[in-house]
């Protein structure tokens, strides 16, 4: 039987069921797309506005660490401790004489350091009487608290001529020279 003689067979109140039910059954498919489609479209807006607020503060919380540093950057540069201290380690690295000053310093606070890796910012000075050691002795303790104080990576002191001439972890890259950096 073909689906006209199937209709055709059907009663007026029978094809007027049918279609009130296919209407009906078009009609909740239409609004539960319709309301699917909107539900989606206010949650990926409400995630996308949360995204947005969380990289703001983010960009916020970023700006104003840089703004920290910065500020600690201009009040140490011109704290007379610190001017003290590189005036100290330059004089201290001049004494090492004509040796390769960096292969010097890696093997006492490196190398020769007792403290396991990890913990070699604990060695205050080397034993080696050394005008380098001296001004180690005296100006590391305040860098090492500066640095854990605030949070820092590591801080460096570098001479005119971008010769590291301190730094508070004292690993391998004091062999860095500042115009060397971007290699790192």
């Amino acid at each position: 039987m073909s689906s006209r003689g199937f209709l055709n067979s059907l009663g007026l109140s029978r094809k007027l069921q049918t279609i009130i039910i296919c209407v009906g059954f078009v009609s909740a498919l239409t609004t539960a797309i319709l309301g699917y489609v909107r539900a989606r479209q206010a949650i990926e807006k409400d995630v996308q506005a949360r995204l947005e607020a969380i990289a703001e503060d983010r960009l916020h919380a970023m700006t104003d660490w840089r703004d920290q540093i910065w500020g600690d950057l201009k009040v140490q540069a011109l704290n007379p401790l610190v001017l003290q201290a590189l005036r100290a380690y330059k004089q201290g690295w001049a004494d090492l004489g004509d040796q390769n000053q960096t292969a010097a310093l890696q093997k006492l606070y490196i190398q020769d350091n007792p403290n396991p890796v990890g913990k070699k910012e604990d060695l205050d000075a080397a034993k080696d009487g050394s005008v380098y050691s001296r001004a180690h002795a005296y100006f590391h303790p305040y860098f090492r608290s500066l640095l854990r104080d605030r949070g820092y990576y590591d801080i460096f002191l570098f001479d005119e001529n971008g010769n590291c001439l301190y730094t508070v972890f004292t690993v391998s890259y004091t062999h860095l020279r500042a115009h060397e950096t971007d290699s790192y």
